[in-house]
């Protein structure tokens, strides 16, 4: 979309709508809650008899490269 914008207006049109997109972003990931410093728990999903059932798991959630 904004290759298509510079080619269609100009080169300082494109690089206006990436730099809104790029604020619009930043803005949206600054609401996201704050994890530093926090253990991060997983769900563990079990399945018994055709009903799920949701379950914080006590261990942090890892992870291996």
């Amino acid at each position: 979309m904004i290759a298509l914008i510079a080619t269609q207006y100009s080169f300082g049109a494109g690089i206006f709508l990436a730099a809104i997109f790029a604020i619009l972003t930043g803005l949206w990931v600054w609401t996201l809650p704050e994890t530093r410093g926090r253990a991060i728990k997983k769900w563990i999903v079990k399945q018994h008899n055709g009903k799920k059932s949701w379950k914080l798991d006590s261990g942090l959630i890892s992870y291996h490269s």
